[in-house]
């Protein structure tokens, strides 16, 4: 298996890791509010990393690690652990669900617009797989339930499509600073720690900020809350980010991207399973186009 076969392999499952940590993590945040989860989810990742990091490397702090990848890695995380989320958790409530993983979905596009300013174009076989998966996406998200959407004025509904995009930038841009912290081979495992802990000190200071302590104080005693958390917090944050950031230093950081997108189909089964969700022709049609978008992409 080749360099590159190997990270499109990381990405998929990275895409299963992340789609069974966010089912995980809207559960606790319905417990305990949004803002919450991601600094206690983050929180448990750098706790559990760090322990990692003791044992592989005899060293709890990455204290090896270079000032220009401490410097992007750290600029990755503020950019894709905190505004990215800050965004499109705040473009759920305005715009719905439905619409913010919509817009979400243009993150290949922007991945790939940083491509070529800073790595190098997509080739034509590559920009064909992204609007084939891209394609399969959006049948996919246009087909979830409308019966849990509430209704939104014009305002709030473009306020909420344009957190969307901003979402989407922001995790395109943090996968693209992540690319550069990693050119030089430093480990992804340490990285993902400093990372990780960018976005726990980012969302940290808006607990303090925004004046959550008490908040924070209730969701620390709701054991549901953490055990959903805490569960998620090992698959996401921790197994997936590392195997995400594993991923965009063998292969161009849209090609990973673009395969993340189909972290909505994924979710489908759990949300049919689980009573949320009805899975309709047009959305397996959209499964099937998403995946053969994948294998346009990654087909040598």
């Amino acid at each position: 298996m080749t360099q590159e076969q190997l990270g499109q392999l990381y990405a998929v499952l990275t895409a299963f890791c992340w789609a069974t940590s966010a089912t995980l993590f809207e559960r606790a945040g319905h417990r305990i509010g949004s803002v919450i989860v991601n600094f206690l989810r983050l929180g448990v990742a750098v706790g559990i990393l760090g322990m990692i990091c003791l044992i592989s490397r005899g060293r709890f702090f990455p204290t090896d690690i270079p000032q220009d990848v401490f410097f992007w890695i750290t600029l990755s995380g503020l950019l894709g652990f905190f505004l990215c989320d800050m965004c499109l958790f705040r473009a759920f409530v305005l715009a719905g669900a439905r619409r913010a993983l919509l817009m979400l979905s243009l993150a290949p596009c922007f991945a790939a617009l940083f491509d070529i300013l800073i790595v190098k174009p997509p080739t034509p076989r590559m920009l064909l797989g992204m609007g084939i998966t891209l394609t399969g996406v959006i049948l996919v998200i246009q087909q979830r339930s409308e019966s849990h959407e509430t209704p939104h004025s014009r305002r709030e509904l473009r306020i909420g499509i344009l957190l969307g995009a901003g979402a989407a930038f922001f995790q395109a841009l943090g996968a693209s600073t992540a690319d550069i912290a990693l050119r030089g081979g430093y480990e992804a495992l340490p990285a993902t720690f400093v990372r990780a802990s960018a976005g726990t000190v980012a969302f940290g200071l808006l607990i303090v900020l925004t004046r959550r302590i008490s908040d924070l104080y209730r969701g620390l005693q709701d054991l549901k809350a953490l055990f959903l958390l805490t569960t998620g917090a090992v698959i996401g944050p921790v197994i997936g980010v590392t195997l995400f950031l594993a991923s965009i230093a063998r292969v161009q950081p849209s090609v990973t991207q673009t395969i993340l997108t189909t972290i909505p189909v994924l979710m489908l089964p759990i949300a049919h399973f689980s009573g949320r969700d009805r899975i309709t022709p047009v959305s397996v049609f959209g499964t099937l186009v998403a995946v053969t978008g994948v294998i346009v992409l990654c087909w040598e």
